[in-house]
């Protein structure tokens, strides 16, 4: 890579063929505390059970808050508490865009379902990681990656090293973009993510 602190996560789908442009609706599904921006063009819109979420919005969530949003493909994301995304292509962009989110810091889990060959992807600060239909999570702290996976398989890729998660494992890469080995994830680091994430990620 480039940049060692850029990070990729992608998701493949198989989906009817449709034309490039396609655009799955995705709206706020579950709000769960008193803290939450979505930015549109730096202008917060507010957010509410409903609300559409567009390309390019940026969620941002306070302390004890976390959020749902549910597409109409059945993709789910589910943002924990003192999180901030931006969403980038989440509902959907040409074959040729490079990315459908980025993690900037926080929590955040994706429930995909099997429909497609489109690329979804998640960057973060220091890893790669290319997935088909699957339900994983990724952590940021700092400038650190984690990531995790319940069901599927996920390939991460960093600027040193990496490897193929399977169903309870996970992989923690440095803020330099260095990744550890791939391992089995005790159930207190477990549920400590998923009580975060919330009824959302069950």
């Amino acid at each position: 890579m480039a940049r060692r602190y850029i990070a990729v996560l992608a998701a493949l789908f198989i989906t009817t063929p449709v034309a490039a442009e396609s655009i799955r609706l995705c709206t706020i599904s579950a709000i769960d505390g008193p803290s939450l921006q979505v930015l549109r063009g730096g202008e917060d819109q507010g957010g509410q059970i409903g609300y559409r979420i567009f390309n390019n919005d940026r969620i941002v969530t306070g302390p004890d808050t976390r959020i749902t949003i549910t597409c109409d493909d059945g993709m789910r994301a589910v943002i924990a508490d003192e999180t901030e995304i931006d969403l980038g292509t989440l509902n959907g962009a040409s074959e040729t865009e490079g990315y459908a989110a980025r993690m900037l810091r926080g929590l955040a889990g994706f429930i995909l379902p099997i429909v497609g060959k489109r690329r979804f992807e998640v960057r973060t600060p220091s890893a790669v990681a290319s997935v088909r239909s699957t339900e994983w999570l990724v952590e940021v702290k700092g400038r650190a990656t984690a990531v995790f996976v319940r069901e599927g398989s996920v390939a991460v890729l960093a600027a040193q090293g990496g490897g193929l998660l399977k169903p309870g494992e996970g992989i923690d890469v440095t803020a330099a973009s260095n990744a550890g080995n791939v391992k089995t994830w005790g159930e207190g680091r477990r549920i400590k993510l998923a009580k975060r994430l919330g009824p959302g990620w069950e």
